[in-house]
């Protein structure tokens, strides 16, 4: 009997021991399968590192803005574009453009600001801007300043004017263009002034109010080298300096190249005491602008040409001028220079091979004559 209790608890202990052990088995390979598949499902692409294509491209934005932001027709307008490059690469190739609505102009008087960039150049025709930009780094700006003109014809409720720009390597184009409205008003009637009041002893003296302050502009212009040779180079610099007293505002140098003269290479423009210069060129012609110049600051510009071989004549006559908005002595706007022209290089006395030297002839010794006296 008592063997028989024995066994019967041992039996019993066996099997609890023999459950336990299979639970405790299939929770552990549960557990590793969970596991298992857990591991499979991570995103593997965190260790392929960042996009290439991403680092190598740039994100232009533009902006766009005038003033004032009511403008009626016969009054001036001016525009502002901003374009900024995000990153992170550089942007290569940049093209601004802006095309007006009808019955607007641009006036010929625009500035271009370029930081953290290379190879700027800004022209405009009639209704249309257009600006390029060869390289803009990281957080580079582009910074374009141009006035235009409402003609009489305009009419409706706004002017709507829209900006773009594109690059080679832009990752995002939904920021590169700006569409902006300008509200369009009915213009004021003319005040007629008032007649100037008579002063009489004993009465008080009117309020006087001082002439706007006025700039002094001029320009002197030199040319290298001189004589120049028919199909060699000729370089032209041009000097404006603001003789005072106030600061010279909106700027314009123009030299007009003569017959047989066309710009080549590079030309450059350089301010002392200046705001944002500009520098347009168009075959024969040269546009240089600076927005603002202070009492004795200096505007330099190189213009490098070439001399077409067939030019013809003696001399080679160029004119350059400068004007701005609050110049009032114009007798020192314009120079002209003039610079000999040789048709071919000087020849020089050559002599037939193998040909006897010319022997010198000596000159006759001078011939004393004897002096008789009487």
């Amino acid at each position: 009997m008592v063997q028989r209790f024995w066994l019967f608890w041992l039996v019993t202990l066996s099997l609890g021991l023999v459950f336990a052990f299979g639970i405790s088995w299939l929770s552990t390979a549960t557990a590793q399968s969970a596991f298992v598949r857990s591991t499979r499902a991570q995103p593997i692409t965190a260790t392929n590192g960042p996009d290439r294509r991403l680092m190598n491209s740039a994100d232009l934005t533009i902006d766009k803005r005038a003033v004032p932001a009511m403008v009626a027709a016969g009054q001036w307008l001016t525009y502002t574009i901003r374009v900024r490059n995000l990153g992170p690469a550089a942007a290569q190739n940049l093209l601004i453009r802006d095309v007006l609505v009808s019955g607007v102009n641009f006036t010929g008087t625009a500035f271009m600001d370029v930081s953290k960039g290379t190879g700027a150049h800004l022209q405009i025709v009639a209704t249309e801007l257009t600006g390029t930009v060869a390289v803009l780094n990281l957080n580079g700006l582009v910074t374009i300043t141009a006035r235009a003109f409402v003609g009489s014809a305009v009419s409706g409720s706004s002017l709507s004017n829209t900006a773009s720009v594109t690059t080679a390597n832009d990752s995002m184009s939904a920021n590169n263009t700006v569409t902006i409205f300008t509200e369009l008003s009915t213009p004021t009637a003319t005040l007629t002034p008032m007649p100037t009041a008579t002063l009489t002893p004993g009465v008080a003296t009117p309020t006087f109010t001082p002439p706007v302050p006025h700039a002094d502009l001029q320009i002197v212009k030199r040319a290298a080298p001189d004589p120049v040779v028919a199909g060699r180079p000729l370089v032209y610099t041009i000097v404006v300096k603001n003789l005072g007293p106030a600061a010279a505002k909106n700027i314009v140098v123009r030299d007009q190249l003569p017959p047989g003269v066309n710009f080549a290479g590079s030309s450059n423009i350089s301010v002392t005491n200046g705001l944002n210069p500009g520098l347009v060129l168009l075959a024969t012609v040269l546009t240089g602008t600076v927005h603002t110049l202070d009492h004795n600051g200096t505007i330099t510009i190189t213009g490098r040409t070439l001399v077409s071989p067939a030019a013809s004549g003696a001399t080679l006559q160029n004119s350059a001028s400068v004007s701005a908005s609050n110049d009032i002595s114009l007798t020192n706007n314009s120079t002209t220079i003039t610079t000999m022209l040789l048709n071919g290089a000087t020849p020089t006395p050559t002599r037939t091979p193998n040909s006897p030297t010319p022997t010198p002839v000596a000159s006759p010794a001078p011939l004393y004559l004897p002096v008789l006296k009487k």
